[in-house]
């Protein structure tokens, strides 16, 4: 996608936030957790849950995010 087509379907999914930014900013962890654990290029289920570790010792409060638009990006994530 383009930026602005991103940007739109950011505001059909999620019309209070925009959620570009949290994408980029979560594509970067997952490029830092790489370089830390180089063996681990498939992404499955079980780079998922170390990297889903990794990320709450690094920034505990993502877990503390409770709002719809989070619902939705986890749900898109995990394809619930």
């Amino acid at each position: 996608m383009t930026v602005e087509q991103m940007r739109a379907y950011d505001r059909a999914l999620c019309p209070t936030a925009l959620l570009l930014p949290y994408g980029t900013w979560l594509s970067l962890k997952w490029y830092e957790w790489g370089k830390l654990n180089p063996a681990r290029t498939i992404r499955g289920a079980k780079e998922n849950a170390e990297f889903d570790r990794w990320l709450e010792e690094l920034v505990p409060s993502l877990n503390a995010i409770n709002c719809e638009c989070h619902a939705k990006l986890v749900s898109l994530r995990y394809n619930r």
